[in-house]
């Protein structure tokens, strides 16, 4: 169901893929299972931002960071962190300064896991905020520093979107 429902958003029903995933994550809750939370909450709260529902996608967020907590897996607690600074920025604009926070937490737990990815991801994030604050020249930087310690993969999506945000700071 939890994949049924991510098929369903990519496919452009976009409320029915997060009810259906909701749906799942309680059944999968509801047989004590743990493993893997903080990815699918992560995963269910993203899409919840794209359907600009930020206060489901937070809740979500709440529970990822739980689970993190709870079970120590901390694959995906930068990229929950990253998405709650997203959240919060699509909640309100006002929120900027929390979101920042949030960020900031991202890219100390991505670099003390050594993950690039994360680190990327949130520098993206990050940039953008600073962009739409002023801060255009640390933006490129940060971006440009991220992308710059990548040698392979240069086609990847994450690594197209960096490239193609470094133009739009310059």
């Amino acid at each position: 169901m939890l994949y049924r429902g991510a098929n369903l958003i990519d496919q452009g029903q976009f409320e029915e893929g997060v009810e259906q995933m909701s749906v799942a994550l309680q059944y999968y809750l509801a047989t004590g299972a743990e493993f893997g939370l903080p990815y699918y909450y992560s995963w269910l709260a993203e899409d919840q931002i794209g359907i600009t529902d930020a206060d489901a996608a937070l809740e979500s967020l709440d529970k990822v960071l739980a689970a993190v907590g709870k079970s120590n897996e901390q694959f995906f607690e930068a990229e929950a962190l990253r998405l709650r600074g997203e959240a919060l920025l699509a909640q309100s604009p006002n929120n900027a300064p929390d979101a920042e926070a949030c960020f900031e937490r991202s890219l100390e737990t991505a670099r003390a896991q050594s993950a690039s990815s994360w680190r990327l991801r949130t520098t993206m994030s990050q940039a953008r905020l600073w962009r739409s604050n002023g801060k255009e020249t640390e933006a490129l930087a940060a971006v440009q520093t991220a992308y710059s310690t990548f040698e392979e993969g240069l086609d990847t999506p994450d690594l197209v979107d960096a490239k193609a945000l470094i133009p739009e700071l310059s």
